[in-house]
């Protein structure tokens, strides 16, 4: 509910608050989708690969991710 200077709730206001939620959320609704489109298009991608070209770059992924870990973590993983 807002409130004009006079502290009366105008229509227009309310429905001015309301519009500006709804953009938000659609705003948010549309950042979502294009991650979404942004992974499935990867996907695609992936699947067109063969094996080994798979294979490379997950070992590849896992490989930065483990430095990426390190390097938060301020240690790597004891060899075992």
């Amino acid at each position: 509910m807002l409130l004009t200077a006079a502290g009366v709730t105008t229509p227009a206001a309310t429905t001015a608050a309301a519009g500006a939620r709804r953009s938000l959320q659609l705003q948010e609704q549309i950042r979502q989708l294009t991650e979404k489109k942004y992974e499935l298009q990867q996907e695609e991608e992936r699947s067109k690969q063969r094996p080994e070209e798979q294979r490379e770059q997950l070992m590849a992924k896992i490989k930065r991710d483990n430095t990426e870990a390190d390097q938060v973590g301020g240690r790597g993983v004891p060899p075992a």
